[in-house]
């Protein structure tokens, strides 16, 4: 009788550590999609792109051999998304504005050589397809946006200087920074990058010459 009884309290226990089990597992594994889905949502800051890409794709039958390099890509702005487990993955991208400080020392068409300081704010474009360019560039570099800003812009202004003589730069510094914005909107525009504002701040030369005039 005691050995039945036994036997009678065995398979309850039995069954209830089964239960148990079978109840365990399936909390852990919802806990692990949770955890997977929580840590797959990304979201983006007014002031950030998430770029999401994933395995690149063929243009079509057309061109067999080639890739596009956007097609595997999702830019999203502002905005939440979710990036697949393993088959995606997500980079973020600043759109902070960024102040510039620029000096460019050039010699005038009138052979005078001449010192102009700027203040330049320079972001990265509002577009998908500015966005993804600035990404080539500068998506494990964010820091050297700014160098790479104010070398164009030096450069750029030396090269106008070098057009004008004294008396067109020190009398209509408007025209000097369109001028410079004409010129150095093509090779940001390449690198994902726009110039929001351009100031010449000051022109000077080291014989007093602006001085005199």
């Amino acid at each position: 009788a005691a050995a039945m009884m036994g036997d009678m309290l065995t398979f309850p226990f039995a069954d209830l550590i089964t239960n148990a089990v079978v109840f365990g597992g399936a909390a852990l594994l919802i806990l692990i999609v949770l955890i997977v889905i929580l840590r797959g949502i990304k979201i983006a800051k007014p002031d950030e792109a998430i770029i999401v890409t994933s395995r690149r794709r063929r243009k079509g039958v057309a061109e067999p051999g080639v890739i596009d390099d956007d097609a595997g890509q999702r830019v999203v702005f502002g905005s939440r998304v979710f990036v697949k487990p393993v088959l995606e993955a997500s980079f973020k991208l600043s759109l902070r504005s960024r102040q510039l400080n620029v000096q460019a020392t050039a010699q005038t068409r009138d052979a005078i050589t001449i010192r102009v300081n700027a203040v330049a704010v320079v972001k990265v474009g509002g577009s998908e397809q500015m966005v993804r360019a600035a990404a080539q560039r500068f998506l494990n570099q964010q820091d050297q946006i700014e160098s790479s800003t104010e070398e164009v812009l030096s450069g750029s202004i030396r090269s106008i200087v070098g057009q004008l003589t004294v008396t067109e730069i020190i009398t209509n510094r408007q025209a000097l920074q369109g001028k410079v914005l004409e010129a150095v909107g093509e090779s940001l525009d390449v690198q994902g990058l726009t110039i929001d504002t351009l100031q010449i701040k000051e022109i000077d030369d080291d014989n007093g010459y602006i001085r005199d005039l």
